[in-house]
């Protein structure tokens, strides 16, 4: 999300790809609910958001644009 005390998204990536979960760093929540729609899409599944209650509104907001 957009906040000063969010970590940022390469390192988000890096702790789940060390703990053995395949991830991809984004920088815009528009572009990985993108990504994630496509890919979901692709391997016929579904799509699950954790966070903050800052970065569900980013993504409501993304998915509406979609």
């Amino acid at each position: 999300p957009n906040n000063e005390r969010a970590l940022d998204a390469e390192s988000y990536s890096q702790i789940f790809n060390h703990l053995g979960t395949d991830a991809v760093a984004f920088y815009n929540v528009n572009e990985a609910v993108k990504n994630a729609i496509s890919e979901a899409e692709i391997n016929d599944k579904g799509i699950i958001c954790l966070g903050s209650l800052y970065m569900y509104g980013d993504v409501i907001n993304a998915l509406s644009t979609q």
